[in-house]
């Protein structure tokens, strides 16, 4: 995982929200 990923974990979390769940 990229460091700029655990910087913004708020993002993140949007981020997965948006994308579709398999």
């Amino acid at each position: 995982m990229p460091c700029f990923v655990t910087s913004h974990n708020g993002l993140t979390v949007l981020l997965f929200s948006e994308l579709p769940r398999h």
